[in-house]
């Protein structure tokens, strides 16, 4: 026998038949005549109840009795579904929305839908045309122009492609003023206001060296902080011999100063590298040892300790070191004539250097000789730091904690 599911939905099927087959407003004047008796028991065995008359179901028996159910799905269109918002046809409040299918793939939309992801893609450029994400066909729009509305979107796509380049030449601007106004800083501060007038031109329009000259001081200064260009720096003075500045005198003129600043520093550095090169890599081989050790040796401490930012501390490290050399570079001409000052206060010196700018230049040398010197006396200090430390055992411990307490609490 069917199973009392079975019977229950043939029930309400043999109902609904009845009930379609009894209404003319859904059936028509002649449809009774053409729905077959659904008045068999559905209890029964044997009994073969006909398809009703939408097709949506069957039930047919065997001569044994025996109940075969078989349910035949109604067939119908599939549902066209929006590819942009995934809602289906006839749902919701998709009823009343227009369909469209702008080209030959198996892509549709609601045309609201697709007006709303052409207008997105079209953000900025109002003429781009739009194509398929599949076919890569180009969807065709019916919509009212006008020769003003042409007119600004070729405007406003030739300002959008020139807005980066005309970045790129303001920051240039603003980086070459920034450098020539520093540039004149240096040489008022480093020569002297009378001086460093004298050399800039005074009122008179300044001439192409100038405006190279100047940019080319903080570009100079920072570029003498990277050792890898120190065999460029030596071509520097070739761009001052010749200068209507230029003069081998004694005292030497400014010119001819700037001109023997990279062999004196040339110079200095080689005899530094003499003296203390050695020592100094030896110091630094001691100082980072415990950073440097194999991971395997650290063992438990280095998962206990380790917070994954071994990558962002190295990179912050790399970029403190860099601003600092350039602050520092950018800070020497002033330290130099503050130095220098100091030194003209001092007659002796104030009678052999009587031009304010070697004697800047000499307050200089000097300021980086003095830092040197400390930065040994430093590195020093910090090895003889790091070759003194000791674990303090447990007992030695106990015998300071207790040597301190009274002897009643010794105990």
């Amino acid at each position: 026998m069917p199973s009392p599911r079975l019977q229950e939905f043939l029930a309400r099927q043999l109902a609904r038949t009845a009930a379609r087959a009894a209404s003319p407003s859904e059936t028509g004047a002649g449809t009774s005549a053409s729905v077959p008796a659904a008045s068999a028991s559905v209890e029964g065995v044997g009994t073969v109840s006909g398809p009703a008359v939408d097709g949506s179901w069957m039930l047919a028996s065997d001569t044994e009795g025996q109940a075969i159910e078989t349910l035949v799905p109604e067939i119908s269109e599939e549902r066209r579904k929006c590819w942009i918002c995934f809602g289906e046809e006839g749902e919701g409040d998709d009823k009343e929305s227009r369909w469209v299918k702008p080209c030959h793939c198996s892509l549709e939309s609601h045309e609201e839908c697709l007006l709303n992801w052409i207008s997105e893609n079209q953000k900025g450029i109002p003429l781009k045309k739009v194509r398929c994400p599949q076919c890569q066909a180009v969807y065709v729009l019916v919509e009212q122009r006008s020769l003003f509305m042409e007119i600004m979107s070729n405007c406003e796509v030739v300002v959008r492609s020139t807005v980066p380049y005309i970045t790129i030449l303001g920051f240039a601007c603003s980086t070459l003023v920034t450098s020539t106004t520093y540039g004149a800083y240096v040489v008022l501060t480093m020569c002297g206001t009378e001086y460093g007038e004298y050399l800039l031109g005074g009122p008179n329009p300044w001439g192409w060296r100038v405006w190279v000259g100047l940019p080319m001081i903080p570009a100079g200064l920072i570029m003498s902080r990277i050792k890898s260009l120190n065999s460029f720096m030596l071509l520097f003075p070739l761009s001052i011999v010749g200068g209507p500045h230029f003069r081998l005198t004694w005292p030497p003129r400014p010119a001819a100063t700037v001109a023997l600043l990279p062999w004196i520093r040339m110079a200095y550095n080689g005899i530094y590298s003499l003296a203390f090169d050695r020592m100094e890599r030896r110091w630094n081989q001691e100082l980072s040892r415990n950073t440097n050790v194999d991971s395997n040796a650290l063992g438990l401490a280095a998962l206990l300790n380790d917070d994954g930012n071994v990558d962002e501390d190295a990179l912050f490290e790399g970029m403190y070191s860099m601003v600092r050399s350039v602050i520092g570079a950018l800070l020497l001409p002033a330290v130099a004539s503050f130095c220098g000052s100091l030194l003209g206060r001092i007659g002796f010196v104030r009678s052999r250097v009587t031009d304010p700018f070697n004697r800047s230049v000499l307050g200089g040398c000097l300021f980086i000789v003095a830092k040197d010197l400390i930065n040994l006396l430093y590195k020093y200090q910090r090895v003889t730091h790091r070759r003194s430390r000791r674990v303090r055992d447990v007992s030695e411990r106990r015998g300071s904690d207790t040597t301190s307490l009274p002897e009643s609490m010794r105990r």
